[in-house]
């Protein structure tokens, strides 16, 4: 680790579920109560003269505590493909389908015209049975072509009480359709106040323009600063300021006691495939030749992990357990957040699992087969 990362301690607690050599089990479907799916994709496409490339990295909330995600799946896959549509799949396939063809490489000659596409979406915080808040952002670049650069950015977040998104309209008094222009201006300024990047005044009329909640404050968008870091482009603005710009929508998110919500009537259930998935095999999956329960696991994850700025500043740690299948090619499937800490720490685990390298598949009956894994990660900071 990074020698001024000392003062912070990673500890890795590994956990696998083939806990016998000799038993076997197929995974049984059951409801999650919490589940983030990282998707990370590229596509190429072509629609007679044009080649469109395109660049997913989506973190897709599947459930929530029992929350009705319906209205966050619409607002998301209309703001990412276009269409507002409850299955991420179906949306995605709707949109490339609109792209054209797939190909698997870019064929030869000068007369295409190629449009490099970016959709992204990224979790900034969730505090649990409250509310979850994200970042969308695409761009279209078009090369070969006098065609501008389109690009949106989006901070929104979902009220896990009310099963509603809330955009900054919902969280802002001033931004309402007949809110205090003053009250936009003086917030305008505190906004700049807590600003780390050169503005030109050219913008200031365009603040605020987007919004969304976290635990420290409420987190602004600058606009022409925007990047694609995490964080970079965004303004937070400590909640004790903002008490007087809040709205009551979002001090009620925040302040009011928490409702007993009951179970869903149709819980998330984790379809892995037609093919069948197994917890216990004869034998396991390793990586590198050594099982995921083991020393040399641990080791393996110390040396590779690194500490997000952001939760080192707040000191933050906790136990983040990740999900994925190990395919009969030793590849890696369907990696998911279970049990959440952080955005950061979460995304960091996941990073770490996405960079391994090719297990050896667990056996059964002599034959590679699926085997899903849950590994847990225990972040330890010296406080």
């Amino acid at each position: 680790m990074n020698r001024e990362l000392k003062k912070f301690f990673l500890i890795i607690f590994c956990g696998l579920c083939t806990v016998s050599a000799v038993a076997q089990e197929q995974y049984v479907p059951k409801a999650d109560k919490y589940r983030i799916e990282y998707r990370e994709e590229n596509f190429l496409r072509q629609k007679d003269q044009q080649l469109n490339f395109v660049k997913m990295t989506v973190e897709w909330p599947e459930c929530l505590n029992n929350s009705n995600l319906e209205p966050l799946h619409r607002y998301l896959t209309g703001q990412l493909f276009g269409s507002e549509d409850n299955s991420f799949d179906h949306a995605l396939n709707q949109y490339l389908n609109g792209l054209g063809t797939p190909i698997n490489q870019v064929p030869e000659g000068d007369h295409y015209k190629s449009y490099y596409i970016t959709l992204d979406v990224k979790e900034l915080d969730y505090v649990a049975d409250r509310y979850m808040s994200m970042r969308l952002m695409t761009c279209c670049w078009p090369k070969d072509t006098t065609e501008l650069i389109r690009s949106t950015q989006r901070l929104v977040t979902y009220d896990l009480i009310n099963d509603k998104v809330l955009t900054i309209s919902d969280l802002v008094k001033c931004m309402s359709k007949n809110g205090d222009q003053d009250a936009r201006w003086r917030l305008t300024s505190e906004i700049l106040n807590y600003n780390s990047h050169d503005m030109s005044e050219t913008y200031w009329a365009l603040l605020p323009s987007e919004a969304c909640l976290m635990r420290i404050g409420t987190v602004f968008d600058l606009p022409g600063t925007a990047g694609w870091d995490e964080y970079n482009g965004l303004v937070i603005v400590p909640e004790v300021t903002m008490k007087k710009y809040a709205t009551k929508t979002a001090k009620k998110l925040l302040e009011d006691p928490l409702p007993v919500r009951p179970a869903l009537t149709t819980p998330f259930i984790k379809d892995f495939g037609e093919e069948p998935v197994y917890t216990l095999v004869d034998m396991k999956p390793t990586l590198m030749g050594f099982e995921a329960a083991s020393a040399e696991m641990r080791k393996y994850l110390v040396n590779n992990v690194r500490y997000p700025d952001l939760e080192q500043i707040l000191k933050i740690d906790g136990r983040v357990v990740v999900q994925f299948i190990v395919e009969k090619d030793g590849s890696i499937s369907n990696p998911s957040v279970v049990v959440p800490v952080s955005p950061g720490l979460d995304r960091e685990a996941i990073r770490v699992i996405k960079q391994m390298p090719r297990w050896t598949p667990g056996q059964l009956n002599g034959q590679p087969v699926r085997v899903l894994i849950n590994l847990p990660i225990t972040y330890k900071v010296q406080k």
